[in-house]
């Protein structure tokens, strides 16, 4: 699934976008324990179910991520997650090895699993999704859940049992159509005197 540049400046990136190309690539980490590799493995064919023409490929395979559809990176330590990465860096929220940063909210990668939305940052911007967690048994939970969540941006899950315990959709940033009221907004305005009315009216 692609999208034109209005497209992108005005709606955020949610995993509807990812699981709506039937075309998409999953990039499964090589450098998991083969444990994790399994439980990717498991959770990308679960998915690719609902997309008859997707491909499940290893990290280790590609030189480079497609440009031409959707793509799941999966996993802490795929080595493409600095491409997500990348595709995040205009929204507030910083990605690391370690950890998702979002306002005020540190989700760690020991215990908490992480999946979010994204696009390319060059045309056709196609959709990016990232899961990853540190906790295998926390994968089944995560290939039934997350498609449940697919109008989000973002998620958060917790333990074994995935408890779902962040969600939310990234801002519009620079959309020609959003405004943004405050403060700093007010003082930009600039200010008319009052003005007569054109008709006066005796009572």
């Amino acid at each position: 699934m692609c999208f034109d540049a209005w497209t992108v400046l005005n709606f955020p990136p949610t995993l509807s976008e990812a699981f709506g190309d039937t075309h998409a690539l999953f990039v499964l980490p090589t450098q998991e324990s083969p444990e994790l590799l399994e439980g990717y493995r498991r959770l990308a064919s679960a998915w690719k179910a609902r997309m008859p023409e997707a491909e499940i490929r290893r990290d280790q395979d590609l030189e480079a991520l497609p440009q031409d559809r959707a793509v799941w990176v999966l996993g802490w330590n795929n080595r493409f997650r600095y491409e997500v990465e990348r595709s995040l860096t205009s929204l507030p929220v910083q990605l690391t090895a370690k950890d998702l940063v979002l306002d005020s909210s540190r989700i760690g990668h020991q215990t908490e699993s992480v999946v979010i939305a994204s696009r390319a940052a060059m045309p056709p911007f196609h959709a990016i999704g990232f899961v990853a967690t540190e906790t295998a048994p926390a994968l089944p939970g995560l290939s039934r859940k997350v498609p449940h969540y697919d109008r989000y941006s973002y998620l958060a899950f917790t333990g074994e049992e995935t408890k779902n315990i962040l969600k939310g959709e990234w801002p519009v940033i620079s959309s020609p159509l959003s405004i943004r009221f405050g403060a700093a907004r007010a003082a930009s305005q600039p200010v008319h005197p009052p003005r007569k009315p054109l008709v006066s009216v005796e009572p």
